[in-house]
């Protein structure tokens, strides 16, 4: 099925009340949409589509996807940018259509990663104390690299009046 033949059958269903579930999204304009079992998974199919076709959500787990790939057509639904989805008629104008809610979710997908850093003391041979070692996305560095390199206090104005770095390496050493 293609991207444009899903969103077809999700708006279908979206004016489905006979067979609601009890899910329902809020669209940022504040209108809540509710869902069939059958919009359900079309959700699921178009995100699973999406989600193997493009290598940047990779970082991003798929319910979190799933979640945002909602939120998404369900806004530009609220927002009637489905109104010009044609069946079958006019392809340009769907993939047009389809290529503005693929950009809009990438977007809004991007915005939610987050990297995160974790600093964790550990004792090793001392071979940081020479270099760096890195192996993947481990960083293994010593503590006077760590405080000269990453951490950086001079925007809190209590500590901008001392130098924190060489109190700290003169403490550690």
């Amino acid at each position: 099925m293609k991207y444009n033949d899903i969103l077809e059958n999700i708006i279908i269903e979206f004016k489905n009340f006979e067979d609601l579930s009890p899910n329902f999204m809020t669209s940022k304009n504040n209108i809540q949409v509710g869902f069939t079992f059958k919009a359900i998974k079309l959700f699921n199919d178009f995100a699973d589509k999406l989600y193997q076709n493009d290598t940047d959500f990779n970082n991003i787990e798929f319910d979190n996807f799933l979640k945002n790939v909602k939120q998404c057509i369900i806004d530009f639904y609220t927002e009637n940018k489905f109104s010009n989805l044609q069946t079958d008629d006019n392809d340009d104008n769907n993939n047009n259509i389809v290529a503005v809610l693929k950009k809009y979710i990438k977007e809004s997908v991007l915005k939610e990663i987050k990297t995160y850093i974790y600093y964790i003391p550990v004792k090793t041979l001392g071979f940081e104390q020479i270099q760096t070692f890195s192996f993947l996305d481990i960083e293994i560095i010593s503590q006077k690299n760590l405080i000269s390199k990453e951490i950086n206090i001079l925007n809190n104005k209590d500590y901008q009046k001392i130098d924190y770095k060489k109190y700290i390496t003169d403490y550690i050493n």
